[in-house]
């Protein structure tokens, strides 16, 4: 199913990624909130898988991180934010607490 994007105008798909934003290293899903008000299902969000190693005790299924940015936030600024976000939490050691 696809309906153009409020921000760029360019066609969505939901099976794709978002095409304001691209393919996020590491993301499970993000959207860019395409232009709709936050109580439309217009919030943009990045979601991260997290590696096994950042599950906590008791906690069940894949970890992961989700990132809510406001409803005005540039594509550009979010999909440089999750890639960041993707890497340091690749690059960072964990702890088990």
């Amino acid at each position: 199913m696809t309906s153009p994007c409020g921000k760029c105008g360019m066609a969505r798909d939901r099976r794709k990624p978002d095409p304001c934003l691209g393919k996020i290293p590491g993301a499970r899903g993000a959207c860019c909130g395409h232009g709709q008000p936050a109580e439309e299902d217009g919030l943009p969000y990045i979601l991260l898988d997290l590696d096994e190693s950042h599950r906590r005790p008791g906690e069940y299924g894949k970890p992961v991180l989700m990132i809510e940015f406001p409803v005005d936030m540039d594509p550009a600024i979010m999909r440089s934010v999750g890639t960041a976000v993707s890497i340091a939490l690749a690059l960072a050691p964990t702890a088990k607490t």
